[in-house]
């Protein structure tokens, strides 16, 4: 499985991909953070390999899930994405889009709420990522 999470910066696009990263709790995950360190709101990719040949970042071509929690980024990286992988664009926010990740993959609800609990504003965050998990597409 292959999965990018895109935005600018100080949109949480690494607090997400590590939360991910951690729930899906297996040896055989790459993950793979692009960012351009000179602006806040400059460009931030994850790439998150599950269960995938070793490289720390997706071909063009090979992204099974991308979510873009910015338009621009979504489509600058539109490239990396297979024929019918799944396309999520929302102006939500980093928690909402963690639970719109989530009903693609078989990660523990339990698993990623209990990670949550051990963060900031974790009330809050556990009701976003509800939210996003429970709309309906």
């Amino acid at each position: 499985m292959n999965i990018i999470i895109t935005g600018v910066g100080g949109q949480g696009i690494i607090f997400v991909s590590a939360i991910l990263a951690a729930a899906v709790g297996t040896e055989n995950i790459q993950y793979c953070k692009i960012f351009d360190e000179g602006q806040r709101t400059g460009s931030v990719s994850c790439h998150i390999r599950i269960n995938e040949p070793p490289s720390p970042t997706i071909p063009n071509g090979a992204a099974d899930i991308l979510i873009a929690m910015d338009k621009t980024e979504g489509e600058r990286n539109k490239k990396y994405l297979k024929d019918k992988g799944v396309y999520i664009y929302k102006d939500e926010n980093n928690m909402f889009m963690l639970g719109k990740i989530y009903k693609y993959l078989d990660i523990s609800n339990d698993k990623i709420e209990e990670l949550l609990n051990t963060k900031p504003r974790s009330e809050r965050n556990i009701q976003d990522f509800r939210r996003g998990k429970n709309e309906k597409d």
